[in-house]
């Protein structure tokens, strides 16, 4: 087929907007243009450790009062899902010096840091102490908001920024979609950095406790016919995965609400495929 001139580019039209996200297709478009460089946004570097004594690995044996370490598999398949580049440090004990020893090391290779677990007020949570130690500036020191919003953590250490998500897998998850994972497309410099938002009915009543706290429940989403339908996926408790891994949503309930009857239009925020 031949080729005109003008066909695919016309004098003075922008070849691609500012903030494209660039594939092979685009490359090819640029360099067939003869642009030899051209200026991008580098992926962001991420690195994360998860502290806790009782925490054991896959492959280790697990004995009465160890749990295994689910964080770093969730964490890293999340992470995965995203155009950035991660480290995982391994886990911390529970120790001031070793949690200080594992922020220091990742504070050398990323942009954004991510701890799990130790970051309550309890005897053994010295997460907290090891970012004054370090001289973290705090930002945000918990969140109104079930599962996992108590003992979060938001600061930055220069251009770092660093975020300490609670030990209970389902609550790291949470806080990992609504507030980390806005800010790596932020570093990207995506548009629309959060949930995508949608309204859809309840098929069931949804009854919380007076806590004035924001919900986010475990949720599935469906289409029937023209509308959207939205229910929960099982248990609730910050512990379980097994409710997360067959929902597609996260339902919003405000923190002034206790009962939401089945019928009502709800907010839901959409989970990443």
């Amino acid at each position: 087929m031949s080729d005109y001139e003008g066909q695919e580019i016309k004098k003075g039209e922008i070849a691609l907007e500012k903030g494209t996200e660039l594939n092979p297709a685009s490359i090819g478009f640029i360099a067939g243009l003869g642009i030899r460089k051209i200026r991008v946004y580098r992926r962001p570097r991420v690195a994360f450790f998860v502290t806790g004594e009782e925490v054991v690995g896959i492959d280790e044996e697990l004995r009465p009062g160890k749990i295994r370490d689910t964080n770093s598999i969730t964490l890293s398949m999340a992470l995965s899902q995203e155009n950035v580049e991660f480290l995982f440090l391994g886990r911390a004990r529970d120790e001031l010096s070793d949690i200080e020893e594992k922020l220091k090391k990742g504070l050398k290779v990323c942009d954004l840091l991510i701890v799990t677990g130790g970051v309550s007020v309890g005897d053994y949570d010295y997460v907290k102490k090891a970012l004054e130690n370090i001289a973290v500036e705090a930002i945000i020191w918990r969140v109104a908001q079930r599962p996992g919003g108590h003992p979060m953590f938001f600061g930055k250490k220069g251009e770092i920024l660093i975020f300490g998500l609670p030990g209970n897998p389902t609550s790291s998850l949470v806080c990992f979609y609504e507030y980390v994972r806005p800010a790596l497309l932020k570093m990207l410099a995506k548009e629309k950095v959060f949930l995508l938002e949608m309204e859809a009915a309840l098929l069931e009543d949804i009854t919380k406790k007076p806590d004035g706290k924001t919900h986010f429940l475990r949720g599935y989403l469906e289409k029937q016919g023209n509308a959207f339908y939205v229910k929960s996926t099982g248990s609730q408790g910050s512990h379980i995965l097994k409710s997360f891994a067959i929902s597609n949503c996260l339902i919003k309930v405000p923190g002034e609400i206790t009962h939401i009857p089945s019928g009502t239009k709800v907010k839901a925020h959409i989970l990443p495929i």
